[in-house]
């Protein structure tokens, strides 16, 4: 290969590997309104905004937002009081099942998984005509979701609101059907967002010079 293959070479690939380079990820953490230290706590149910950060193009020039990722790190902590109505001891077991729903600002739910948080007595033994708390209950869960399109709404300066809400249900499992069961719960939410990028596609014209630089490595491969 000549010297000037070899400069005209050595210009056009560092050019490729720079662009392929800059693609990157950056996170985000906000954490469910009214806030309390680093983690927020309140009684269910919970209609709430999670505020997040937006993808701002202007500090990633030559970049392009390609997907957006979130995580819940959604927690549950409460009581549940079983009370016996029959007249013989009923074994059994109770749960608490949270159910987040989280949506973009375009009113579009984000699909989760696993899609819930829970927490169960275990299984009890319950005698006749006993009230019976369990109280201290808890339990924690990640949850995720990825969204591909619709990404115009996480571009920009400031800061964008993503509505989130919660459904608690109370199941219970004894002999019978005659035990009453009563909950309180407590929910909490942290949301971190990842925003992937990408480098903006180039003119065609630069497409061309590195099929020209691959057409020069395969020359010399030849010529080796």
């Amino acid at each position: 290969m000549g010297l000037k293959s070899s400069w005209i070479l050595g210009a056009l690939l560092p050019l490729a590997l720079a662009a392929a380079a800059q693609a990157g990820t950056i996170t985000y953490t906000s954490v469910s309104t009214p806030a309390t230290v680093g983690f927020a706590s309140q009684n269910t149910e919970v209609t709430t905004n999670l505020i997040i950060p937006k993808w701002d193009p202007s500090l990633f020039p030559g970049q392009t937002l390609t997907s957006v990722s979130v995580t819940i790190n959604a927690g549950i902590n409460g009581s549940i009081t079983l009370t016996n109505n029959t007249a013989q001891t009923q074994t059994g077991s109770a749960s608490t099942l949270m159910t987040p729903t989280l949506k973009d600002s375009l009113n579009n739910v984000i699909a989760l998984s696993p899609s819930n948080v829970s927490y169960t007595t275990g299984s009890q033994s319950i005698s006749a005509g006993a009230t019976v708390p369990f109280t201290s209950l808890s339990n924690t869960g990640f949850l995720t979701g990825t969204q591909t399109s619709n990404l115009g709404q996480y571009t920009g300066a400031g800061t964008l609101n993503l509505p989130y809400s919660t459904a608690t249900s109370l199941n219970v499992s004894f002999g019978g059907g005659n035990v009453g069961a009563q909950q309180a719960t407590q929910t909490s939410a942290t949301l971190s967002v990842t925003y992937t990028y990408s480098p903006t596609p180039e003119p065609a014209s630069l497409g061309m010079l590195g099929l020209g630089a691959l057409g020069l490595l395969a020359r010399r491969a030849r010529r080796a």
